[in-house]
């Protein structure tokens, strides 16, 4: 693009839309000698599915004119999945196996993706295949193992696609082939992981591992009992059956950037082929803290001192427009704390090109924050909640309807007080609706899923009855825990059931009591 001038503004108009997707304001000469500037775009954010479009990039100089250039870019697809039944087994021996193991589902490409597999043997990756694929099919990848030298064992592999017209290069899927000699009753155990970050991770994002295992007990293949491990820790035990594959699942947290995480899948002293992934970055816009923390002592402060700055490593932070008789130094939370409020500034002074410590590397200052009238750190917020109240509310009101208003005259007449009316009269009358109503009140909380989820999310020290049961049912835990689900669903029944033979005289009579009389 020419120009005479400095260029001002960059603007790039998707040009079926005519909507402007980025623009720039770079106020830059186009060179030292005025007539070319180049830039690099990333046009990966302008789609989400493989296709062609064509923008416009129109640029505009200080004299306001203008210069246009379509651009149309094409934009490939090269995300791989991998098909491989992860269980399956080749043999040691130098017969020729085919195992399905890729495709790639959105290929749209116009010059192929090449696709290379490669196999880790004796700690060196060899290339194994090697093929340019034009459509979307699965394609299979053969095994010798006597050619390749595989004798009984887990060995790992990596493939990935790169674009033939680009040389751009896609997601890496690390998986695994298990060579089974008959013969061995040695086990071994499969992992696979879709990298599609490079080999990085953020914090609070959420690790998937798919996990296969082949064992024999006495000449037969049967289930195993796999620990999954991240470094020395163990994050879950999975039943993995023959001829079965399990997704691990295992969120990112407690780490620091750049924190190597090495997951496999322990039996014994059995292990499979690993997956290391860095930590980078984190999936929260938060940023760590850095720099000198100052932790301000006000445990002997007082709001009668004349003097109310606070000084702490040679810094001084002043307070102004405070209130001192009502803010200032405060007893809060079994702390003698500095209560900032009512338009009130702390001021910590910092020179940006100071040499000392703090100007470096800045300061960073902790701040408590609690919620008014709950003093427990480790209170959470509880509403009342009645999946019934509406309904609830009708048949009560039948019921009180029911209650003739001649009782209270007549005892009003008899000297009676309102609350002897109300205790002598009106609430033994009510038996059956408030039981009625307690039972109710009682049975929706007890079996409630969503609202019990929502609140405890991962925590599960905090689950109710029907997250745990349910917890039961999942996948990885079914085969394992599937007779203690039924009989703590036998356990839960009973408080209800006894509660309701106790009460089911007052329970009938509160749901007629409240029923439409003719």
């Amino acid at each position: 693009m020419e120009t005479d001038n400095s260029i001002e503004r960059l603007e790039l108009i998707d040009k079926d839309t005519k909507a402007v997707v980025w623009s720039a304001n770079v106020n830059k000469a186009s060179s030292p000698s005025m007539t070319s500037f180049t830039f690099d775009l990333d046009f990966t954010k302008f789609f989400t599915v493989a296709g062609q479009k064509t923008f416009t990039l129109v640029a505009t100089d200080d004299t306001g004119r203008t210069g246009r250039k379509n651009i149309t870019v094409i934009a490939e697809d090269l995300t791989l999945t991998c098909t491989q039944r992860l269980s399956q087994t080749i043999a040691p021996t130098d017969t020729q196996t085919y195992v399905e193991m890729y495709a790639f589902y959105n290929n749209q490409s116009e010059g192929g993706i090449r696709c290379n597999v490669d196999i880790l043997i004796n700690g060196e990756w060899q290339n194994i295949h090697s093929d340019v694929v034009t459509n979307a099919f699965s394609r299979p990848v053969m095994f010798n193992a006597s050619q390749l030298g595989l004798t009984h064992g887990a060995y790992k592999l990596r493939m990935q696609g790169e674009s033939v017209d680009s040389g751009v290069k896609g997601n890496i899927v690390y998986s695994t082939i298990m060579c089974v000699d008959p013969s061995s009753d040695e086990m071994l155990i499969a992992l696979r992981y879709d990298d599609s970050n490079n080999g990085k991770i953020r914090l609070f994002d959420t690790v998937s591992l798919d996990v296969a295992a082949y064992r024999k007990v006495d000449g037969v293949e049967s289930s195993a009992l796999v620990d999954m491990y991240v470094g020395n820790t163990k994050i879950t035990q999975v039943k993995i059956d023959p001829e079965k594959v399990l997704n691990v699942r295992k969120q990112i947290s407690g780490y620091s950037q750049g924190d190597t995480l090495v997951f496999d899948g322990r039996f014994g002293s059995v292990h499979s082929p690993s997956v290391e992934i860095v930590v980078d970055g984190s999936a929260l816009d938060i940023s760590l803290k850095t720099g000198a923390s100052l932790d301000l002592d006000f445990s002997s402060r007082t709001n009668d001192e004349s003097d109310h700055t606070i000084s702490d490593q040679g810094y001084t932070m002043t307070v102004q427009g405070s209130n001192w008789s009502t803010n200032g130094f405060v007893e809060f939370l079994g702390r003698n704390s500095l209560r900032i409020a009512e338009n009130v500034k702390a001021v910590l002074p910092y020179s940006p090109f100071g040499f000392s410590t703090i100007e470096q590397t800045g300061a960073a200052v902790q701040i408590d924050i609690a919620t008014r009238n709950i003093r427990d750190k480790e209170a959470r917020l509880i509403s009342c909640y009645d999946p019934d109240s509406g309904a609830g509310f009708y048949v009560a009101k039948g019921f009180f309807d029911t209650i003739s208003k001649s009782l209270d005259e007549a005892a009003i007449i008899d000297g009676a007080t309102r609350w002897n009316v109300f205790t002598k009269i009106t609430v033994p009358l009510s038996k059956p609706i408030i039981v009625y109503t307690i039972l109710t009140s009682f049975m929706g909380p007890w079996v409630d899923f969503i609202f019990g989820k929502v609140i405890c999310r991962a925590d599960a020290q905090y689950y109710t009855v029907s997250i745990g049961l349910w917890k039961m049912l999942e996948k990885e835990y079914i085969d394992s825990w599937y007779t203690c689900f039924a009989a703590g669903a036998v356990v839960v029944s009973i408080p209800i059931a006894i509660l309701f033979l106790m009460t089911q005289k007052f329970y009938v009579e509160g749901i007629t009591g409240g029923a439409v009389k003719g």
